[in-house]
């Protein structure tokens, strides 16, 4: 496997070998022996209700896990473990028909191409004020799907988010935020995906931002949190992304963030990839997951206090 490049992904001639090299895998009897070890693993979780994983699987759960078979481990089990428990996340598996409402609030894509060092960009462009609880839980069940395809299909070192709230009302969009929600959907993404963020860059001139930003920081712990960085205009997040791979909306050359959804839709809305989500959706553990003291955002219900705009 040293290409996987399709219309969704694309990889630079070089990623796969550079990626490998980067975590010591770069001989195959090397990997082979780091997913034989994983895989002998897995057939011994018999609280895992799926425990038959495509050895690519396997791979890319290695390399995403800096070519740690004991960081796989622990990302699979905690993985499992909430799908188990927050299922409300994982129930919808057809991008193309389940979330059509989207279109008129926000656009969501994973870029096809990487950044110069291999790092994979995501964008959340959101368009239009309106959003509620229910909107945002759409919201995360899309972005859960593109995490899962990620998983099983890309080759990086890690993500770059890019958060741009500029044309709405960034305090009525921080008050529909359902905080025990909010708090599930991050777990998730940070414990079960085990996203390697190097950045995270939230574009708005919103001063309401920065006290949101102070609050969920613990969140992500004391090294992510110095990569969280708000931007007044796109242009300074050029110093961090190449303009050049970004959508036309942030002012790249890349097809607008509506043609780059939709063509994510397409492919997680195909017949295969709708079986694949629901095959996956069922690898659950009956162990339960306990949440660290670290996700703790004290209490339930909305951000509104934070509306001071």
């Amino acid at each position: 496997m040293d290409s996987i490049n399709d219309i969704l992904l694309k990889l630079h001639p070089d990623t796969v070998t550079t990626v490998r090299k980067l975590y010591n895998l770069e001989k195959r009897e090397d990997l082979d022996r780091a997913i034989d070890a994983l895989e002998d693993w897995l057939k011994m979780q018999h609280h895992f209700t799926k425990r038959d994983f495509p050895r690519d699987f396997l791979e890319r759960s290695i390399i995403m896990m800096k070519g740690s078979v004991e960081r796989a481990k622990y990302q699979i089990s905690n993985l499992c473990s909430m799908r188990a428990m927050y299922p409300k996340f994982f129930d919808k598996y057809d991008a193309k028909n389940d979330f059509n409402k989207l279109d008129y609030f926000a656009f969501s894509a994973y870029l096809p191409k990487l950044t110069q060092d291999h790092y994979r960009v995501y964008v959340l462009h959101v368009t239009n004020d309106g959003i509620t609880p229910d909107i945002l839980l759409e919201c995360f069940r899309f972005c859960i799907l593109k995490c899962e395809y990620i998983k099983a299909h890309d080759y990086c070192t890690g993500t770059v988010t890019i958060l741009d709230y500029r044309k709405i009302n960034v305090p009525k969009f921080i008050a529909a935020i359902d905080i025990a929600t909010f708090h599930q959907f991050l777990c998730i993404l940070m414990e079960g995906y085990v996203l390697r963020l190097q950045g995270i860059h939230i574009v708005t001139s919103s001063k309401a931002i920065e006290a949101f930003v102070k609050i969920v920081k613990p969140i992500f712990g004391p090294k992510v949190s110095k990569r969280i960085h708000i931007h007044a205009k796109i242009e300074t997040v050029y110093d961090y992304v190449p303009q050049n791979i970004l959508p036309s909306d942030l002012g790249g050359s890349e097809e607008s963030m509506a043609v780059l959804q939709e063509q994510w839709k397409d492919v997680l809305g195909t017949k295969e990839n709708v079986n694949y989500m629901q095959e996956m959706s069922k690898a659950v553990s009956n162990k339960p997951y306990k949440l660290k003291d670290k996700y703790d955002l004290d209490g339930a219900g909305t951000f509104r206090s934070l509306c001071v705009d």
